[in-house]
């Protein structure tokens, strides 16, 4: 089987994000701890309906596609909805299902419209909006602020941590390193690690 090309990943991926949560369908693993892919549930890499992709982490992928002579197929999430739909989530998991992507959905249309905004106000402000605790915002935004996640922080010199988006140009395989720049603002450097 083929794997997903990095454009249709691109493509597809913040979708399924905002139809079902940023973390594994089966398990519920989530960045930044665990990488999450596509996958299609009916295994036929080439039916790229929305309907059959879910995204899982590596560990319940590989347990579903297992790989090489000899291996058999696991059935542990083939169908993680149906799956789910015989054994309710706990109460916790789907306020967070809820909350998650109203929140994601809100910071993204705020920082698009304003292109930079307080994290103070992003947190309380997405927390009334999405009906959800600052403390569970504050997590929300946290990951979309991870090195992975399409928001970059920085500070100003009275030390207000502000959002943005990254830049498209930005290394996501990256650590980041305070820098001060040309209007006197401390922003963040995403600079490539390198073994020590």
């Amino acid at each position: 089987m083929s794997r997903m090309s990095a454009k249709d990943r691109a493509y597809f991926y913040p979708i399924l994000i905002k139809r079902y949560g940023e973390h594994c369908n089966h398990c519920q693993k989530a960045p930044p701890d665990y990488r999450l892919v596509i996958d299609h549930i009916d295994n036929n890499n080439q039916n790229n309906q929305l309907e059959n992709m879910q995204l899982l982490c590596y560990s319940c992928n590989g347990r579903k596609n297992c790989r090489g002579p000899g291996k058999k197929q696991s059935s542990v999430c083939v169908s993680v909805r149906a799956t789910m739909s015989t054994r309710p989530p706990s109460p916790e998991l789907q306020k967070n299902q809820e909350c998650e992507p109203i929140f994601r959905n809100w910071c993204n249309e705020i920082i698009q419209e304003n292109k930079t905004l307080s994290y103070e106000e992003l947190v309380n402000g997405g927390a009334e909006i999405s009906n959800c605790s600052v403390d569970t915002a504050k997590k929300y935004l946290n990951k979309m602020c991870s090195i992975t996640g399409a928001f970059d922080c920085y500070q100003n010199e009275q030390n207000t941590t502000y959002v943005r988006l990254k830049s498209k140009s930005e290394n996501t395989l990256s650590r980041t390193t305070p820098k001060q720049d040309t209007n006197n603002v401390l922003s963040f450097d995403h600079q490539r690690t390198s073994a020590q």
